[in-house]
């Protein structure tokens, strides 16, 4: 009965052990784009940052008269901090990633909305990220 056990259990411990990937490690000065979804090593090799998603995108799409420039709101988590983050319409936005540290990463969204083009789909977002000392 053990022997059969272990021989229906093994399969599946095999599956979970495949299915915890490694994420790729950029280095300092080399820009990352990220999926939601995907992760990223940072240079620092301890550190994980994860894009999870889009949470809204009201940038003015090109084309088009806008009152205000907009903003798209992404939500990432860099090592174990989780944070909703407001990149402003057109510009990179900078940040520490991990408090006390020298680094800097400056993130980026495309693509950037299209006049007439529709909701762009979750998945053809990129988040660019650059992370220097």
């Amino acid at each position: 009965m053990r022997t059969l056990l272990i021989l229906l259990l093994a399969p599946l411990l095999a599956a979970c052990n495949r299915s915890v990937a490694t994420a790729p490690t950029m280095a300092y000065g080399e820009a990352a784009e990220l999926r939601p979804g995907e992760r990223v090593l940072l240079p620092d090799g301890r550190t994980e940052f994860f894009f999870l998603e889009v949470v809204r995108d009201s940038r003015c799409p090109t084309g088009t008269s806008c009152v205000r420039a907009g903003e798209a709101v992404v939500r990432l988590r860099a090592g174990s901090r989780e944070q909703e983050l407001e990149l402003p319409a057109r510009e990179a936005t900078a940040m520490s990633l991990t408090p006390g540290a020298p680094d800097r990463a400056t993130l980026s969204l495309n693509p950037y909305p299209q006049a007439g083009a529709g909701a762009i789909p979750e998945n053809d977002y990129r988040l660019t990220l650059l992370v220097t000392k």
